[in-house]
């Protein structure tokens, strides 16, 4: 038995795919394959019931994973304890993300924490949704950064909004739509829009796209991946932007008005944290997303502010 073949239950004990895990865990899917079976042939017993479209655990497996779990996690906790007495600072916290969003208010926020606590060792990453997903979900991460409606929670996750996520159009000050204070799809309807469509959100806005189809049929609708695409377009002095608000960095070019759909009220697409607690870095942890709801609040009132009366 080792840890790979440990690591491998564990993964498929929680999303019930080989498929999956092979993904996360960025190994083939045979070798996922045999690990589980050299596993079982030493253990002498089945851990999960397979056929062709469903992976279960078995009464076994279900017994193996209680048992095992406390064992991995004890481990887990002093080879980070044993880290942390032979390094130059305190406990590691590991961040990620991948959203520009991170660039605005996060980094005063860990400036903060950081005055705060010294001792403590910020580790930041930065990669795609699916990268930083892996990552905190193998435990290598603490925190993960991304858009609300695209995290998977699971039971032991916690997760605080950042910043808010108003669906906005942003639009060149010298355009007469920056005038108003919100605006329908049938007010946008006849002038070119740049739809933000990034890795970021765009399992998200699939609904609300279609309806802008519909309702938007004499604008010419052109697909961009970045923020920076659709900023390129409007210095070109082409379209208006439609993304949430917290996808750009505020300038005195642009004004940003809430789009209003009836489509966008169930959609939650704030800027969020998810984190699990850990009993070595828990108490910083919570601290930290303390620090982050404070300045949060700040910034969104500011945001609030600007969207209503900047001109």
């Amino acid at each position: 038995m080792n840890t790979r073949q440990i690591e491998c239950f564990l993964q498929i004990s929680e999303n019930l795919s080989f498929v999956r895990t092979s993904e996360e865990m960025y190994i083939s899917q045979s070798t996922v394959t045999r690990e589980i079976q050299t596993l079982e042939e030493e253990l002498g017993f089945r851990l999960f019931s397979r056929s062709l479209k469903t992976v279960q655990l078995t009464p076994q497996g279900k017994e193996f994973k209680k048992a095992i779990t406390p064992l991995i996690n004890s481990l887990n906790v002093a080879v980070t304890r044993i880290k942390n007495e032979t390094s130059e600072y305190g406990p590691k916290i590991k961040l990620g993300f991948f959203h520009i969003a991170s660039l605005r208010f996060i980094p005063f926020a860990l400036h903060i924490f950081h005055e705060r606590y010294s001792n403590v060792f910020l580790e930041i990453h930065q990669g795609t949704l699916r990268e930083l997903e892996t990552l905190y979900r193998t435990g290598q991460l603490d925190i993960m950064f991304a858009v609300r409606c695209i995290m998977h929670q699971k039971e032991e996750d916690h997760i605080q909004n950042i910043y808010d996520g108003t669906v906005c159009a942003t639009i060149p000050i010298t355009n007469p739509l920056s005038a108003y204070e919100s605006l329908t799809l049938d007010m946008i309807n006849g002038f070119d829009l740049l739809i933000l469509k990034d890795n970021a959100s765009a399992d998200c806005f699939t609904s609300f796209e279609k309806e802008i189809q519909k309702r938007c049929m004499d604008s010419r609708r052109i697909i961009c991946t970045s923020t920076d695409e659709q900023e390129a377009y409007m210095r070109a002095g082409i379209g208006i932007s439609i993304s949430t608000g917290y996808s750009f960095i505020p300038s005195r070019q642009y004004r940003q008005v809430p789009v209003e759909s009836e489509l966008l009220t169930d959609l939650d697409t704030n800027y969020a944290a998810m984190w699990r607690e850990k009993k070595e870095t828990g108490f910083y942890i919570k601290d930290l997303m303390n620090i982050m709801n404070d300045v949060s609040s700040v910034y969104n009132s500011l945001d609030s502010l600007q969207r209503r009366y900047q001109r």
